[in-house]
């Protein structure tokens, strides 16, 4: 948790070279037992953004739940893991 605004900023870099294009329920794959990933939390004044990403495809908490792939991966989750790591409260 961070109120860092460079923090977030350099979280929202990283996570912007990734493309993702949104798919059906029917094609989430819902084992993901064997895959590494995270749950992201952004809250704003008006909105709370909530995702489960993984290395190839994310998960959009909000509303009904959209799902997602990722086009260009896989999302690098050790470089998360090692980011989050930095702050005290880990």
């Amino acid at each position: 948790m961070t109120e860092d605004h460079q923090a977030v900023k350099k979280m929202v870099e990283f996570l912007s070279q990734y493309q993702v294009k949104k798919i059906n329920d029917r094609d989430w794959n819902s084992d993901v037992s064997k895959e590494t990933g995270f749950m992201i939390e952004i809250r704003t004044e008006n909105e709370v953004v909530m995702a489960s990403i993984y290395e190839n495809q994310l998960m959009s908490i909000n509303n009904n739940g959209d799902y997602y792939k990722v086009v260009n991966g896989p999302i690098e989750i050790r470089w998360v893991y090692d980011y989050i790591k930095g702050f005290d409260n880990f």
